[in-house]
C-alpha cells in the first residue's frame, strides 16, 4: 500500500496571512471570534484574581513553558500569533506552535527544518539571554484578558540528554518511536539507517528477516518527538517477537547537540482489528471544535465541516485547520462561526493508520449566543492616527492590490474604506481619512480585530474635542454593528528633544545600531510598555534596500533602555541606512500625548575605529574639543560612553611619561541631549607655565561606548590649555603707591607690579585674582560691579591689568565703605578676552585695632609703654618689623603730631592748644608678632611722653603702611584705620547708683581716660566717715585716686554719710534722710590724678519717710 500520513494541515499559512497585515478596509462582515462566548448560569462568589503570567521557562533547547496563574481559553493560549520571542538567531516569526500543556501552561514549539513550512530550523544557545512577549490579548476561561503585553525574560539551559521514550506498533509496516524532547529531522531523526529491526527466534537469538527494510522515517507531529517508521517489504507478522535498534550508529541527536543514547527494545505486533470511527465533538469556541476518535487516524481539513440541518451530503462550511493533538484527537478550526443553537458536526473520509476507512461520523452539539459584535475602544495613537478596536474579528473581504503609496488595499477604491468612519473637530468641520489600515499583532500578523485610521500629515487631529463616529459595519453571523460615537480630547503634544546616533557593524559589533538620546528638560515618555520608545512598532527606519519599513519588520530588531535618559536600537548588520527615522504613538507616563519625532540618522563609514583620541577632524572627529588646567583634563568626544577605565590613559610631559603616575582618576557624563560624552581625568597638579603636556591611550584599553566599541590604543592627543580664566581671589587695598608696588613690601607679593599709583585717599580700588593672565584691552568695565553685604551696586570705571597678567585692578567710580567685605560680580558679555562668568567674595587685609598695654603708667606719656596692632587676618611672618621711629612734631591749634614706624605705620594726634606737644627724649623702638600671629606690638623705651594730655580734644588714630602682608600674600588696606585715646588709653569708669527703697537708679558713663578693670580688688578706703568729707579711694596697683564727696544736702541740712567697700567690689555710701524728702541730690565722682570729675544726680522721692535709710552705691561696670 501507499502510506500517506497528515500532522497539520491548514488553508492560508502564516506568510499569507502576513501578507494582509496591512490590508486597506474596504467591505467589513465576520472573520473571526477570539472573546467570551459561554453563558454562566451559577453564581459563586470567588476571590478576585488579576491575570497574570507566573514564569517562562525553556524546558530544552527547542521549546518554551509559559505558565498563568488562571486557566486560559484554549483557543487563545494555542494561537501562536498570541507569542513573540526574540533573542539570539531568534526573531518574532521563530514560532512554530503553540500547544496546551494543562488547563494553565502553553509549550511553544521554534520553527524548524521542513521544506513544506518553508521555516528554518531555530533553536535557543544555552547561556543566551531570550525574551518572550505574551499577547495582552491571551483570554482565560473566565473571560478576562491579559490586558497589557508582558514581556519575560530568561535564559537557555538544556542539559538534559535525550532519551527513547517509547515504541509503538500502528499496523504490520509502520511502527511510531517516540522520544523524550524535540530531536532534529533531515540529517539526524528522519535518517532511516538511524534505526534497525531484527526478528527473535525461539532460542531469543536474533535472525534477519528477508525482505523487511525501514524505507522512510518521518517526524509526525508538532513539536517533533515522534517519527514514524515505514517498513518495506515483508512485514510483521502478528505474535512474532522482534527487536528494534534506535540510534545504533548515535546520529539521532536534539537541538542542544546531545545524541541519544542508543536504545534496544523487544516488541510483538498486536493485531488491530478494529474499526477507525469517531467518538466525540467538543466545542471550544465558535469555530473550534475538538473532534476525538477511538484510534490514531490520519485526516485532513476538508474532512471536517459543519452545517444546522444535519444531512451529511451538506459540506459548505468546511474547516480551514486540523491539527492532531495527541489522544486520538483533532482540534478543528472551521472559516466561519457556527451559529447559536444545535449544529451538526461530520468526519467524512478519515481513516487509520493501516488505510481503514472511518465511517462518516455526525456529531450534534450546542453552540451557545455569542455576544454582539461591537466597537470595544477608540484611542489615540498619534496626532495622525487613531486606532478603533472591535470585540471581534472583523473581515477584509476583497483582494488587496497597492495603493499610491505602495500600501496593500483592497481592489475597490481607498473611498469605500473611509465611508465607515467620520472624524470632526471641535468646530464641526470634517477630517478627511487617509485611509483605513487592518491593525497589526506583536508578532508581525494581521490583527483584523483593530483599525488603523490613518489622516493625511499635517490635517490630522486638533487640539480639543473631536468626535468619531463608527456605522455602518457588519460583525459576525452578518450582524451589523450598532452605531458608535465617542469624544477623543487632545491636548497640545509634548514635545520632546532627541538626538540620533548611529554606527554600523564592523569589527567584532555584528549590528547596526543607533542611540535615542533624549533631552533631559524636555517631555519624557513612558519607561514601558504600548506609548514607549520600547515598543517596536512605533518606530519606522530606513533600509539598506532604500525602503522605509517598520523597525519590528527587521531582522534582529530589538529596542533596549541603557539610561534613564537613552535607548539603544539594534538590527542585525547590513540592515539599516542612512535616512529617516520615526516614533510615533509615544505618550507620557502620565497619558500626555508627544509629538511625532522625525529625524535624518547618518551612518559613518569610519567602522570599528572611530573612538581614536587623535581624530579631532574630519567628518570622522572622535574628539570634539579638549581642555587643560592644572588640576584636570577634559574631552568631550562624539559618542555616549557605556565606561571608562582610568588605567586606559597616560600622561606625557614635554613628551616624557610621567613617572609616579599622576592621574588620580578617570570618569565620564554622558550629555543626552547633544548626544556626546566628556571624559574627566583628574592630576596631583600640572605646571603648565614651564611644560607642555599630551594624553596617550595604552595599548589595549577597556574603555567602551554604548554601542559596544573600545577606546582605540596607543593613539596620543596634545593638549593645550583651552579653559576659560577664572576669579580665583579679591581683595580691597584703597590706595595703591607705585614705589610701595615695586619694592616695598615686607612680604613677597610682587604679582602687583605694574599696577598705577593711586593715592586719592578713596577706598575704591579692588584687586581681582585670575588663574591665568587675562589683557585689560579685552575686558569691559561693564562686566563687572562691585556688591555690598547691604546689596548696594557699586559701578567699576576703569579696569587694569599688573604686568603679570594674572591681576586686575577694579576702580569703582565711588568709594566703598571701609573695613567691609564686598562681592565682585563679573557678567561677560560685552569681554572679548575669554573669562568665565562668576561670583568671588573679596577677602581683604585690615587693621580691627589698636590699643596700648600698661607700663608704669596707663598711658604713654610716661616712661616704658606698648601699642598692639590686630588684624584680621594671619601676618606673613617673613615681614621686617621696625626698631626705630620718626618724630614729626607741630604746634599750634589743628597741627598734628605724628609718631611714625617705618613699614608699619604713623601715629597722630590733633592739638587743640598750641602748649601741647609730643615730647622727645632718647628712646628707641621694638616691635615683635604676637603668638597669635595675628597682632603686632611695639614697645616704646625712654620716651618722654606727651604733656598735658587731658586737653586733646581727638584721640590719636593709627593709619597702617601700606607694605604690610598677610600670610596669604595680600597687603593691606591704608585706607582703613583705628583711633586709641589719649592718657590712660582705657576708658571712663562706669557709674551705677541707686537710692533704697526708692526707684530712682542710672547708669552714667563720661568718655575720661580711666578706669578701674573689673571689680574694686586693691581698692582701699581712705577716708569713710568724716562728716562733710569725701570718700578717698586709691587704686593701689596704679597708684590713681577717685574721691566720692559724701557731703549732701537735704531739706537744707548737711548730712554725714557712711561709705562701705563691699565683697563684689562695689562701694555702699549710706545716711539717714531727717524728714520727708523729694529733691535733687548731688553726689560727685573725682579723679584725684586728673582732677577730672563727674556728677552723680538722684531724685530722692516724697514717698521717703522721716527717718529713713537710704543708700548710694558706686561700681565699675567694666
Amino acid at each position: 500500500m501507499t502510506f500517506a500520513f497528515f500532522y497539520r494541515a491548514s488553508l492560508g499559512g502564516p506568510d499569507e496571512r502576513r501578507e494582509q497585515k496591512f490590508a486597506t478596509l474596504v467591505g467589513e462582515s465576520f472573520l473571526n471570534v477570539t472573546h467570551k462566548y459561554f453563558t454562566h448560569t451559577t453564581k459563586v462568589d470567588v476571590p478576585v484574581v488579576t491575570p497574570k503570567v507566573e514564569s517562562v521557562s525553556a524546558i530544552n533547547a527547542k521549546q518554551v513553558k509559559v505558565t498563568f496563574n488562571k486557566p486560559v481559553n484554549r483557543v487563545s493560549a494555542e494561537d501562536v500569533d498570541n507569542y513573540t520571542i526574540s533573542g539570539d538567531g531568534v526573531t518574532s516569526t521563530s514560532l512554530q506552535y503553540a500547544k496546551l500543556a494543562d488547563e494553565k501552561s502553553v509549550i511553544l514549539t521554534l520553527e524548524y527544518d521542513n521544506a513544506a513550512l518553508s521555516a528554518s530550523d531555530v533553536a535557543f544557545a544555552n547561556g543566551k539571554e531570550y525574551e518572550l512577549t505574551v499577547s495582552k490579548d491571551i483570554t482565560f476561561k473566565s473571560g478576562s484578558k491579559l490586558g497589557e503585553d508582558k514581556k519575560v525574560k530568561f535564559t537557555a539551559n538544556d542539559v538534559e540528554v535525550p532519551t527513547v521514550k517509547n515504541v509503538t506498533t500502528l499496523a504490520s509496516d509502520l511502527i511510531e518511536v517516540e522520544f523524550s524532547e524535540p530531536v532534529k529531522m533531515n540529517s539526524s531523526a528522519e535518517v532511516a539507517a538511524n534505526y534497525e529491526i531484527k526478528r527473535i527466534d525461539e532460542e531469543g537469538k536474533e535472525v534477519g528477516v528477508a525482505g523487511l527494510s525501514i524505507s522512510a522515517a518521518a517526524l509526525t507531529d508538532s513539536d517533533n518527538t515522534k517519527v514514524l517508521l515505514q517498513l518495506s517489504g515483508a512485514q510483521l507478522s502478528p505474535g512474532q517477537t522482534y527487536r528494534i535498534y534506535v540510534n545504533k550508529p548515535l546520529g539521532i541527536v536534539d537541538y542542544a547537540g546531545y545524541k541519544v543514547p542508543a536504545f534496544t527494545k523487544d516488541f510483538k505486533l498486536e493485531s488491530d482489528t478494529s474499526v477507525p470511527q469517531g467518538v466525540s465533538a467538543e466545542v471550544i469556541d465558535p469555530k473550534v471544535v475538538l473532534v476525538k476518535f477511538n484510534k490514531y487516524v490520519v485526516a485532513q481539513p476538508t474532512d471536517f465541516y459543519y452545517n444546522t440541518t444535519g444531512t451529511a451530503t451538506n459540506k459548505a462550511n468546511t474547516a480551514t485547520e486540523a491539527v492532531y493533538v495527541g489522544n486520538n484527537t483533532y482540534k478543528v478550526t472551521f472559516g466561519s462561526i457556527m451559529p447559536a443553537g444545535k449544529v451538526y458536526v461530520f468526519a467524512d473520509g478519515v481513516y487509520d493508520a493501516l488505510g481503514n476507512p472511518a465511517p462518516t461520523a455526525k456529531f450534534e452539539v450546542t453552540v451557545n449566543e455569542t455576544q454582539a459584535p461591537a466597537v470595544s475602544s477608540v484611542e489615540v495613537v498619534d496626532s495622525e492616527t487613531i486606532k478603533v478596536t472591535f470585540n471581534e474579528d472583523i473581515a477584509v473581504r476583497d483582494t488587496a492590490t497597492l495603493d499610491d503609496d505602495g500600501n496593500p488595499i483592497p481592489g475597490n477604491t481607498i473611498q469605500n474604506a473611509r465611508k465607515y468612519y467620520e472624524i470632526k473637530d471641535k468646530d464641526g468641520n470634517v477630517i478627511l481619512i487617509k485611509d483605513v489600515r487592518v491593525g497589526e499583532k506583536s508578532n508581525g500578523n494581521p490583527d483584523y480585530s483593530v483599525r488603523l485610521i490613518k489622516l493625511y500629515p499635517g490635517n490630522g487631529l486638533k487640539t480639543g474635542a473631536n468626535t468619531i463616529k463608527v456605522t455602518g459595519i457588519k460583525g459576525s453571523l452578518d450582524r451589523t454593528i450598532a452605531d458608535y460615537t465617542t469624544t477623543i480630547n487632545v491636548a497640545a503634544a509634548e514635545k520632546m528633544g532627541v538626538k540620533l546616533i548611529a554606527k554600523k557593524a564592523a569589527g567584532t559589533v555584528n549590528k547596526d545600531q543607533f542611540v535615542l538620546s533624549l533631552d533631559p528638560a524636555k517631555a519624557q515618555p513612558a519607561a514601558e510598555g504600548q506609548y514607549s520608545p520600547l515598543n517596536l512598532e512605533n518606530w519606522t527606519v530606513t533600509t539598506t534596500l532604500g525602503t522605509v519599513r517598520n523597525l519590528k519588520d527587521i531582522p534582529g530588531a530589538s529596542v533596549t533602555k541603557i539610561s534613564d535618559y537613552a535607548y539603544l536600537v539594534s538590527t542585525d548588520k547590513n540592515q539599516l541606512a542612512t535616512g529617516d527615522v520615526t516614533l510615533s504613538g509615544l505618550k507620557t507616563a502620565d497619558g500626555k500625548s508627544i509629538e511625532v519625532v522625525k529625524q535624518s540618522v547618518t551612518f559613518g563609514t569610519n567602522g570599528a575605529s572611530y573612538m581614536d583620541i587623535s581624530s579631532i577632524s574630519g567628518t570622522n572627529k572622535f574628539v570634539e574639543s579638549s581642555t587643560l588646567t592644572k588640576d584636570e583634563i577634559t574631552l568631550k568626544v562624539n559618542t555616549l560612553l557605556n565606561s571608562v577605565s582610568a588605567g586606559d590613559f597616560q600622561l606625557y610631559q614635554d613628551g616624557v611619561l610621567m613617572s609616579g603616575n599622576p592621574i588620580t582618576s578617570v570618569t565620564f557624563t554622558n550629555n543626552y541631549k547633544d548626544g556626546n560624552s566628556t571624559i574627566t581625568i583628574k592630576t596631583t597638579g600640572l605646571d603648565l607655565t614651564s611644560h607642555t603636556y599630551s594624553l596617550k591611550t595604552v595599548t589595549n584599553p577597556g574603555t567602551k561606548d554604548v554601542f559596544g566599541y573600545t577606546l582605540v590604543g596607543s593613539k596620543g592627543l596634545a593638549l593645550a590649555d583651552t579653559s576659560a580664566a577664572t576669579m580665583t581671589k579679591a581683595y580691597v587695598i584703597g590706595d595703591l603707591i607705585d614705589t610701595d608696588v615695586a619694592s616695598g613690601f615686607q612680604g613677597a607679593v610682587s604679582n602687583l607690579d605694574g599696577l598705577t599709583a593711586d593715592t586719592d585717599g578713596n577706598n575704591n580700588r579692588v584687586i581681582v585674582e585670575f588663574n591665568k593672565a587675562v589683557s585689560d584691552a579685552n575686558l569691559n568695565e561693564a562686566d563687572f560691579v562691585v556688591v555690598d553685604s547691604k546689596g548696594r551696586e557699586y559701578t567699576v570705571s576703569n579696569v587694569e591689568s599688573a604686568t603679570d597678567g594674572k591681576v586686575l585692578a577694579l576702580t569703582t567710580s565711588s568709594a566703598l565703605p571701609a573695613g567691609e567685605e564686598f562681592t565682585v560680580k563679573l557678567t561677560k558679555n560685552l569681554s572679548v578676552e575669554n573669562v568665565a562668568s562668576g561670583n568671588i567674595e573679596t577677602r581683604s587685609f585690615y587693621l580691627t585695632g589698636v590699643s596700648a598695654a600698661k607700663g608704669d603708667y596707663a598711658g604713654i606719656y610716661d616712661g616704658k609703654e606698648e601699642i598692639k596692632l590686630s588684624f584680621n587676618q594671619l601676618l606673613d611672618l617673613g615681614m621686617t618689623l621696625p626698631t626705630a621711629y620718626t618724630l614729626t612734631s607741630g604746634n599750634g591749634t589743628g597741627t598734628y603730631e605724628s609718631l611714625g614706624f617705618a613699614g608699619l605705620g604713623t601715629l597722630t594726634a590733633t592739638i587743640s592748644d598750641a602748649a601741647n606737644t609730643i615730647v622727645d627724649a632718647a628712646g628707641a623702638v621694638s616691635a615683635d608678632i604676637d603668638d597669635n600671629n595675628k597682632d603686632i606690638v611695639i614697645t616704646l623705651t625712654g620716651f618722654a611722653g606727651m604733656t598735658e594730655p587731658t586737653n586733646f580734644t581727638e584721640v590719636l588714630e593709627f593709619a597702617p603702611n601700606v607694605s604690610l602682608v598677610s600670610a596669604e600674600g595680600i597687603p593691606v588696606n591704608p585706607v582703613v584705620t583705628k583711633k586709641m585715646s589719649v592718657g590712660s588709653l582705657v576708658s571712663a569708669p562706669s557709674i551705677s547708683a541707686s537710692f533704697l527703697p526708692g526707684t530712682a537708679s542710672f547708669t552714667v558713663t563720661n568718655n575720661y581716660n580711666m578706669s578701674l578693670s573689673g571689680t574694686y580688688t586693691n581698692v582701699d578706703i581712705l577716708s569713710t566717715t568724716a562728716t562733710g568729707a569725701p570718700v578717698d579711694i586709691a587704686d593701689t596697683a596704679t597708684g590713681q585716686h577717685l574721691t566720692i564727696d559724701t557731703t549732701a544736702t537735704i531739706n537744707g541740712a548737711v548730712q554725714t554719710l557712711v561709705a562701705t567697700l563691699n565683697s563684689d567690689g562695689s562701694i555702699t555710701v549710706t545716711g539717714t534722710a531727717n524728714a520727708a524728702v523729694d529733691q535733687d541730690v548731688t553726689f560727685t565722682l573725682t579723679d584725684t590724678a586728673t582732677s577730672a570729675s563727674t556728677t552723680v544726680t538722684l531724685n530722692l522721692k516724697a514717698t521717703q519717710s522721716n527717718g529713713s535709710d537710704f543708700t548710694v552705691t558706686v561700681k565699675s561696670v567694666n
